[in-house]
């Protein structure tokens, strides 16, 4: 039997990637962020100088993409993102990238092109899966789909300390006026938008460490795989 696998979905800063990667750490999976998959065709479309409405520019400029995602042992961006051996991490990460993904996200063959690739990595097993839409579309027959949520307050507040720690100082506020921006594009889009699998355990990161949440998503897994005991009788 393959390894589990668990699927953690949710809004930007909700602290999708930190308690994904503890979790894969701990349990040796593996870890695959999908917005990374957007925000590299997203950076692919400004490079071309594409117009992210134009579907047909954005999906020549998406296939031209040769992804490869690796660990970052020195924690800045949790995976780094490479593009035909280039390190794209800075740009991917970026407030240009930020700005775009969304429109970039929401188109159905950009979705298409990019969710094989997803399914190829998570159908060999033993994957910790974070995005916005893995539980219901990518993969709903996970064995444990998670759904993080946080304020949007706390989840600005995250993301600005990000971006300064990686050298990338910006307005506070500015940074919330984006992600309420996203928020409403995410989960209004007609393809695949954000929202919690039916069966999806939610949890709320406002207040608790990564390792907590961890610990009770570890928890519910263990729960979800131990074997049922017969009926008596």
């Amino acid at each position: 039997m393959p390894a589990p696998i668990v699927t953690i979905d949710g809004p930007v800063g909700s602290g999708k990637s930190t308690v994904g990667g503890l979790l894969a750490a701990r349990r040796g999976y593996v870890c695959l962020d999908s917005g990374l998959f957007y925000r590299a065709a997203a950076l692919a479309v400004l490079r071309a100088g594409a117009n992210p409405a134009d579907e047909a520019a954005v999906v020549r400029a998406v296939r031209s993409l040769d992804l490869e995602f690796r660990a970052d042992p020195g924690g800045q961006y949790g995976t780094r993102v490479y593009h035909a051996g280039e390190d794209i991490s800075g740009e991917v990460y970026g407030a240009r990238v930020e700005g775009i993904v969304s429109s970039v996200s929401e188109l159905p063959q950009v979705r298409a092109q990019l969710l094989e690739q997803q399914r190829r990595v998570i159908r060999r097993g033993g994957v910790v899966a974070m995005g916005r839409d893995l539980g219901t579309v990518v993969w709903p027959q996970a064995e444990l789909k998670v759904y993080l949520d946080a304020a949007l307050a706390t989840r600005a507040a995250r993301k600005w300390r990000q971006g300064r720690a990686a050298g990338r100082p910006s307005d506070r506020a500015e940074v919330q006026r984006l992600l309420e921006s996203r928020d409403r594009i995410d989960s209004s889009r007609r393809h695949a938008p954000l929202k919690p699998a039916d069966d999806a355990v939610r949890i709320d990161s406002d207040a608790r460490t990564p390792a907590e949440i961890v610990d009770e998503i570890e928890a519910l897994l263990h729960a979800r795989l131990a074997p049922r005991a017969p009926p008596h009788g």
